[in-house]
């Protein structure tokens, strides 16, 4: 559930830090050595929220035969969504030009737009030629199907409806296992919905 940064500092010496202390993205795309991921067969880019939606995504991803060509990067959390990241997300296109963002929409329903600075931050990424979809339910926790929330967490648990918060569930989960129920969901579970169409687009 935490990722952290780790450089070496001297001949001996590294310094740890959290991710989200991590101040520019594509400095650290470069440090990860991304080209040497492209030798192997990975080709596109996604940008996803925070450490937990990079487990969740790698095995939604799995269900449709792309989790060996997308390289997964987390944002850092909402901190970074926002419209004034326009530099860096130009940097990280330099590095590669499949680039492409996923974040939650954080609707309370199916009417309501976007937040300012969730609309701005899809605009940047527009901007620059970064493909950026915002989920139409609230949060990619809201499309997991209640077979598979059941069969991680017990039966007296059920799934989300689209625009419900996690946190309202008399019964929730932590974001930090999610990913546990993303295993357990098949593709066609997922058919019909934007977030299954936007994962066989990559």
């Amino acid at each position: 559930p935490h990722v952290y940064t780790v450089r070496r500092t001297g001949d001996e010496g590294t310094q740890v830090e959290p991710y989200e202390g991590t101040a520019r993205l594509a400095e650290f795309l470069g440090e990860l050595n991304y080209a040497s991921y492209r030798e192997v067969g990975f080709d596109k880019l996604l940008l996803v929220e925070g450490p937990s939606e990079v487990k969740t995504l790698q095995q939604l991803m799995r269900c449709f035969g792309k989790d060996h060509k997308v390289v997964l990067l987390p944002l850092g959390g909402g901190s970074m969504i926002n419209g004034s990241r326009e530099a860096e997300l130009t940097e990280i296109k330099r590095i590669s030009d499949d680039v492409a963002a996923l974040i939650d929409s954080e609707r309370s329903g199916p009417n309501d737009r976007l937040v300012a600075h969730r609309q701005a931050f899809v605009k940047t990424c527009a901007q620059v030629g970064i493909r950026c979809h915002a989920l139409e339910r609230r949060a990619i926790e809201n499309y997991f199907p209640d077979a598979a929330v059941k069969k991680v967490k017990g039966a007296k648990y059920r799934s989300l409806a689209p625009y419900e918060r996690l946190k309202d569930l008399a019964l929730s989960w932590s974001k930090e296992e999610n990913w546990r129920i993303a295993r357990e969901i098949e593709a066609q579970e997922l058919e019909g919905t934007d977030l299954g169409d936007f994962l066989k687009s990559l």
